[in-house]
């Protein structure tokens, strides 16, 4: 939760000192496909809190924030930078459905 203080999904590239990897552009970008993938591991690792977290920042920056509502784009960069707008890969969103019902099934087994 050290990128944005947890307001905008999770960035790429974070060195162990907890800062931003500059070294790339790809590094220092938050991609809405990325966060989406990590927030469905994170529910079927049982970090059900984080994974939320995360998703909420993400959330709150893209539509809330930066209005972008039906044009979800590839990558942000802080502050409020991004590119690729309408693009596919934040399907992925359905990946944190996907977590749930698994999770809620193997409670149940």
């Amino acid at each position: 939760m050290k990128y944005a203080n947890g307001k905008a999904g999770s960035v790429n590239g974070m060195k162990p000192n907890g800062s931003v990897d500059i070294t790339s552009m790809q590094s220092e970008e938050m991609w809405i496909g990325t966060t989406c993938a990590l927030a469905s591991l994170m529910i079927f690792e049982g970090m059900n809190e984080k994974a939320w977290k995360t998703l909420e920042g993400m959330y709150n920056l893209l539509y809330n924030k930066l209005g972008l509502a039906f044009q979800t784009p590839e990558a942000l960069m802080m502050p409020n930078v991004y590119r690729s707008l309408g693009y596919m890969r934040a399907l992925c969103i359905w990946s944190v459905q996907y977590a749930l019902e698994q999770k809620k099934e193997q409670q149940h087994n």
